[in-house]
């Protein structure tokens, strides 16, 4: 088998992440509730599900409510089995990857731990195909579609049963699609990605602004009626879905969760004074994670103006580095924050690199492979 092709990038991808998944399982004696990361704060073990691991003494993490979420996905209950969502609202909102999970369960509780898992691997699969065609598209090996699914962040995803890799599972699939102008796919794969993180909305109003002075300013879209679909969909659908849940919570969820967002390079400075003189391993390693993440972040700003990735991949991926700097100390405290928060801005941010003729690519790739490596270590052997 020749190794420019999308079946040996996916071999690879394959066996790293199991070898990954297997060592995280063994921590737990190979109980895939341990991904969960339940804690008895929020999760009453005497009523949870048994086959649910609850941790003593602790708030547990975000993937608890998503394990609560594929058992009854569209609840009215913010305490059910034990389990107490702390903003409903808010977390419904991410339907798709907890509704996901209920379908390959069959809706038996039982299931839904190793059906969270599944369902990111088989994101992750996704992401792997889609961005070895992509980087084959763009007159590369196909080996370095690895840059896509490799991303480190989607480690501390995976780690906890969370959204991103399903979101950019679908985002990625979108921007395939809008490249071989399969429109109709593209607007079903955004809505997904929007209904599955919130975050892609900022693609959906980046396609639907550019879609509008398209229409208004070219007149070869003037009789193109689809357009307006594809422009709007999205971000009417994603309306429809925030109404339904202030209904079912009498709470709209984007004003549920306002403590993320504040003035720029604010919780970012504070976070890197905290951090400037490491007093332990994992300030050492949130410190060479946000050196990595400066480089990537500058290396793209070098290639942005040249690149030949589409318009609205550019102006998204500058809108996310807005974001990222705008992001609070409720984020920019550990890596299980901010590097999944930075999903989005990494992915676009590959797009536009893999569309520009930079030397610096190749230092790049091996950056991205050398850091997913690290942080798997790290992960298994500290954490």
């Amino acid at each position: 088998m020749k190794l420019d092709s999308p079946r040996v990038t996916l071999a690879i991808v394959i066996v790293l992440y199991a070898l990954f998944i297997n060592f995280q399982l063994e921590k737990s004696q190979y109980d895939p509730s341990y991904f969960v990361t339940a804690g008895d704060l929020l999760v009453d073990p005497t009523v949870a599900p048994e086959t649910l691991k609850v941790l003593r003494n602790s708030a547990g993490y975000d993937g608890q409510f998503y394990y609560r979420l594929a058992i009854t996905p569209f609840t009215s209950k913010q305490i059910d089995l034990g389990i107490k969502i702390d903003q409903p609202a808010y977390r419904q909102q991410r339907i798709v990857y907890p509704l996901l999970a209920w379908l390959f369960s069959l809706g038996q509780p039982s299931i839904v731990p190793l059906s969270l898992i599944l369902v990111n691997c088989l994101a992750l699969c996704l992401i792997t195909w889609l961005g070895t065609k992509y980087a084959q598209t763009a007159h590369h090996h196909a080996l370095w579609g690895l840059i896509f699914p490799l991303f480190p962040g989607f480690l501390l995803t995976l780690s906890r049963d969370l959204t991103e890799i399903v979101e950019i599972s679908f985002l990625l699939g979108m921007i395939v699609c809008v490249q071989q102008n399969r429109r109709l796919l593209a607007v079903i794969l955004l809505v997904l990605a929007v209904l599955t993180r919130e975050t892609a909305i900022v693609v959906a109003i980046v396609v639907a602004i550019g879609g509008l002075l398209s229409y208004v300013f070219d007149k070869r879209q003037a009789k193109d009626k689809f357009f307006q679909f594809f422009a709007f969909g999205p971000i009417f659908i994603y309306a429809l879905w925030q109404v339904w849940l202030a209904y079912n919570w009498n709470t709209f969820p984007l004003t549920s969760n306002t403590n993320k967002v504040g003035l720029p390079f604010v919780g970012i400075s504070q976070f890197l004074q905290r951090i400037m003189m490491p007093t332990n391993h994992i300030q050492w390693v949130w410190l060479i994670e946000l050196i990595l993440i400066l480089i990537f972040t500058l290396a793209i700003l070098s290639v942005l103006h040249r690149s030949t990735a589409r318009t609205y991949i550019k102006v998204s991926w500058v809108l996310y580095l807005g974001l990222a700097v705008s992001l609070t100390r409720a984020v920019w405290v550990e890596d299980w924050a901010f590097l999944r928060v930075l999903s989005e801005f990494y992915v676009l941010g590959s797009v536009i690199f893999l569309e520009s003729q930079s030397p610096l690519k190749k230092w790049i790739f091996g950056g991205v492979i050398a850091s997913w490596l690290f942080l798997a270590t790290h992960i298994i052997l500290m954490r």
